[in-house]
């Protein structure tokens, strides 16, 4: 009697071990219920290859069983919803805040896939230690997940000023990141037509369709992909992609000469058979080379530009209550002056075409009060990509469309 108890007892334990990591005991009693939460916010999720079982969006271990560490995991934000597997079920994507009971603070971001009404949590993706996120989006099963971070040779004590984006898709049930690597490389959503004469791509909301390069490493992968998803297709029926690659010039002979320009296709990301366009859907990282002058450069140097307001993708909005305190000075020797509230301070800029980076390298520390935006008008800076000019506006729209700052003449 006494030899059975102890094997019950052994058996427990193992299973006990298979939820949850034995190198912490979670506070909150196990339930198998879990395996298959009905919100993502009590799903089980995979970060640094332990099990974490969320119940209402937080999970509380023993570091060490027997002490008094802790490891802490709860959602930062809100879950946001879309179809990440193409099964026309909405699956949920979120961010992790994970503490090991250190100084770090670590984020994450995880998906939970909906099966039948039934949340089954992914491996979580590190995003940073003590970043600063800011949004998270998701269209055609690509999740955009922006941030800011310290630059390499700054402190962890610095607040985090320079923009990020990270992109993922789900690979094999696991969330993957595809990542961007050289100068010019974007992840850009379209239309791809393969036929007789024809091999182009109509990224979303470009006026011009581009001739796929045949010397693209992806080409080989997309032509096959195309023929598996419409393997009896109408002459020139577009099928609906994600690439990863670079625009570039057109051939100057063949069927592509006749295409204004080209785009060399280095990724497959993937095919999305019922995707669509929506506005902002090209995502560009890194600057393209090359530049041309866009309508109001003459204005665009040397003029003292107030922050009106950033209105986000989600429909929500910054708006100061003096804008006075919150400008922007571009000068002709790509250098930039900032009033950041009760701040000043500079950095530089670099700007190609409709493209512009900026680069906010020195404030002064002054303490702003407590409702001040400096934090966020900073950030905001870090993540502007494409700019224009109207009705005597400039707009600066951010990374991957999440939001479109609006300044007017001081």
């Amino acid at each position: 009697m006494q030899k059975n108890i102890v094997i019950v007892f052994l058996i427990t334990v193992a299973v006990t071990c298979s939820s949850f990591s034995c190198a912490g005991v979670n506070k909150y009693p196990y339930s198998p219920l879990l395996e298959s939460a009905t919100d993502p916010l009590n799903a089980i999720y995979i970060i640094e290859d332990r099990e974490i079982a969320l119940q209402n969006g937080q999970s509380e271990m023993e570091a060490t069983p027997g002490t008094a560490s802790k490891i802490e995991t709860t959602i930062w934000g809100d879950k946001i919803y879309g179809d990440l597997d193409d099964d026309d079920i909405e699956d949920a994507v979120l961010l992790l805040v994970h503490s090991t009971g250190g100084s770090g603070t670590f984020y994450y971001v995880a998906a939970a896939l909906n099966r039948n009404g039934k949340y089954h949590g992914t491996n979580a993706v590190f995003l940073g230690d003590r970043i600063a996120p800011q949004n998270v989006s998701m269209h055609n099963g690509l999740v955009v997940v922006n941030y800011a971070e310290r630059r390499p040779e700054e402190p962890m004590t610095a607040t985090p000023s320079v923009g990020k984006s990270k992109y993922l898709i789900l690979e094999n049930k696991e969330l993957v990141e595809i990542k961007l690597l050289t100068e010019g490389q974007q992840i850009l959503e379209g239309w791809v037509t393969i036929g007789h004469e024809v091999r182009s791509f109509t990224p979303c909301l470009m006026k011009k369709t581009l001739w796929l390069m045949g010397n693209s490493p992806a080409l080989d992968k997309i032509i096959k992909s195309y023929q598996t998803f419409l393997s009896n297709p109408k002459s020139y029926t577009p099928l609906f992609m994600v690439l990863n690659g670079k625009v570039a010039d057109p051939p100057i002979d063949g069927f592509g000469r006749d295409y204004e320009a080209a785009f060399f296709a280095e990724q497959l990301v993937r095919v999305v058979p019922k995707g669509t366009c929506r506005s902002g859907d090209i995502f560009r990282v890194l600057p393209l080379t090359g530049a041309n002058s866009q309508p109001g450069d003459d204005v665009l140097t040397g003029t003292t530009w107030k922050w009106e307001q950033t209105v986000y993708n989600n429909d929500t909005k910054i708006v100061p209550s003096d804008p006075n305190k919150y400008t922007l000075k571009l000068q002709p020797d790509e250098k930039v002056d900032v009033r950041v509230d009760c701040n000043r301070g500079g950095g530089t800029y670099i700007k190609k075409g409709s493209n512009i980076s900026i680069d906010i390298t020195h404030t002064t520390m002054a303490m702003c009060p407590p409702d001040s935006l400096d934090g966020k008008f900073l950030r905001n800076l870090a993540a502007v990509e494409v700019y224009f000019m109207k009705d005597g506006y400039l707009y600066f729209d951010l990374k991957a469309d999440t939001g479109t700052m609006k300044f007017s003449k001081q």
